[in-house]
């Protein structure tokens, strides 16, 4: 991706702060410290992102690259108030990125990178230099994404008893889905039941979550597999630990769960041309350093577990679809919140059309 920009005359001149391993939805570490959010210090920037996301907030820097297999680009885009792109899974390459440990060559599962910046034309401009097929593919193929749909019609899904949402989130979403009304779009709001989207949240985060385990857990050690397997630490411990012990063949019914859920997605968006998601449950949240199993969120004033920072987000990564984190307002505390725009596969720049409609219909984020 480095090479994509620098062939294309983007000047790169510095590298951001992420957590270990990309393996955190919010970044420190014992190297480089806190990312501190640059709307208020003592609240994360999200991660595993999170260095990339608060450059671009701060100002050091008009465009960033992350990556992103649980949230990384979105959740950081979201908490500090910028646009991320998650692009459809494929669209561009992950030679070269680190995890997997340099000379592993193998495309970790779910895994993109993708763009971030304040606006979705500099996002595009980016996702327009960096996406292209993988070097072993170049000789044969090539990509062209198609262009926008029309963006007629909508859909939103706010909440969901498996991951409730907070209120602060629901408006959010509720905020953005008003301001495409107001501008001709038509908006239908409901459960997933509700919209026809034969997808239950609590089944594809499990799904997500096994697939997640094979892509994670390729970084742990035998001594690590070992303990979560046998009970000795949480299964919370680690970001993608709850399945370590599965057999290949769980795996391999889980894939092909995959593939009915992007069947599903695929007959949804026969009807739909987006939908608006929550990027997470959660608003933006202080920095915790606690190990991650004695870690919590809040979400409607209720303690909720760490992890499920990410379930709404696995459902655009699981089926390998585009989503765009884009800012809709600022919370009670004056800190931003964002909410993801979801397309169909491929659909890249539809999603970013309605995120750049969304930053145009509501007022920029001030402090």
């Amino acid at each position: 991706m480095v090479a994509a920009l620098r062939h294309a005359g983007a000047i790169i001149f510095g590298k951001t702060n992420m957590p270990e391993y990309a393996a955190d939805v919010q970044t420190g570490g014992a190297l480089f410290g806190l990312a501190r959010n640059p709307w208020h210090p003592d609240y994360t920037t999200g991660g595993s992102s999170g260095g990339s996301a608060g450059a671009v907030a701060a100002g050091f820097t008009p465009v960033e690259l992350g990556s992103d297999v649980a949230g990384s680009i979105r959740i950081p885009a979201a908490n500090c108030g910028v646009l991320g792109h998650k692009p459809s899974f494929g669209i561009v390459s992950m030679h070269g990125h680190v995890p997997p440990f340099p000379h592993k060559h193998a495309t970790p599962d779910m895994s993109v990178v993708g763009p971030i910046a304040r606006t979705a034309r500099d996002v595009e401009i980016v996702l327009d230099v960096v996406a292209g097929p993988h070097p072993f593919d170049r000789p044969a193929w090539h990509l062209t994404l198609p262009k926008s749909r029309p963006l007629r019609r909508v859909a939103a899904w706010f909440d969901a008893p498996y991951c409730p949402v907070d209120a602060e989130v629901r408006n959010a979403l509720a905020t953005a889905a008003a301001a495409l009304v107001a501008d001709g779009i038509s908006v239908d709001v409901g459960s997933a039941a509700e919209l026809g989207l034969d997808i239950d949240l609590a089944r594809n985060d499990e799904v997500f979550r096994r697939l997640l385990t094979a892509v994670a857990s390729g970084g742990y050690s035998d001594a690590l597999i070992e303990d979560i397997a046998v009970g000795r630490r949480p299964v919370s411990a680690e970001l993608g630990a709850e399945y370590v012990a599965q057999r290949h063949r769980h795996w391999l019914v889980a894939n092909e769960q995959r593939a009915q859920f992007r069947l599903r997605w695929q007959e949804f968006f026969a009807k739909y041309d987006a939908i608006l998601l929550p990027v997470t449950p959660n608003p933006v949240s202080e920095h915790d350093s606690r190990p991650f199993e004695d870690r919590t969120i809040v979400v409607n004033g209720v303690p909720r577990p760490y992890w499920d920072q990410i379930v709404w987000s696995g459902l655009a990564s699981v089926s390998y679809l585009p989503s765009t984190a884009v800012p809709v307002g600022l919370d009670t505390r004056g800190l931003p919140l964002g909410i993801a725009v979801v397309g169909p596969y491929l659909a890249d720049r539809t999603t970013l059309a309605l995120a750049g409609r969304l930053a145009d219909l509501l007022p920029p984020l001030t402090a």
